[in-house]
């Protein structure tokens, strides 16, 4: 998925390179930070997610609605952590009783719904709840679940 084309497309806004991040002030009121990955090492587990992970290395969306995970180091503005790792990531949802399937990646915090996870062998994206630890649904893709919040929200 084109990240950066998908948010252009659905949700406009004035965006800034800041040299190692894209920075988006969306015309809703919303605003986007994805910091640019530095090198060619997108991890294989996540290459299904296309550039979300191969352009990019940690994500907050929509004003911390969508949180993805950065692979080696959190990501930070102003001193204030924003995007944890993929492994704290991982630490936290077990930690709240999630059961993905065992070739299931944690890669996404979703404020308000829980937490999201990719079947490396399938690209399908899982979700559970951060309350409970349920499983709550699936996504044939990141773009569908995508395209299923703006639905939602309008």
């Amino acid at each position: 998925m084109d990240i950066l084309k998908w948010i252009e497309q659905n949700r406009p806004g004035s965006i800034q390179d800041m040299g190692d991040r894209i920075e988006i002030a969306h015309n809703s009121g919303e605003h986007s930070t994805l910091w640019k990955r530095v090198d060619d090492s997108c991890p294989v587990v996540l290459e299904k997610l296309g550039q979300v992970y191969s352009g990019f290395d940690g994500l907050d969306l929509f004003s911390s609605t969508f949180k993805f995970a950065a692979t080696d180091s959190p990501r930070a503005k102003n001193g204030v952590t924003l995007v944890f790792t993929l492994d704290q990531l991982q630490q936290e949802v077990t930690s709240k009783g999630c059961n993905f399937l065992y070739d299931a990646v944690p890669f996404m915090y979703q404020a308000g719904i829980g937490y999201g996870a990719l079947n490396v062998q399938t690209g399908e994206i899982y979700e559970c709840e951060s309350e409970g630890g349920e499983p709550s649904d699936k996504y044939s893709s990141l773009e569908e679940l995508m395209d299923d919040w703006l639905a939602a929200v309008g």
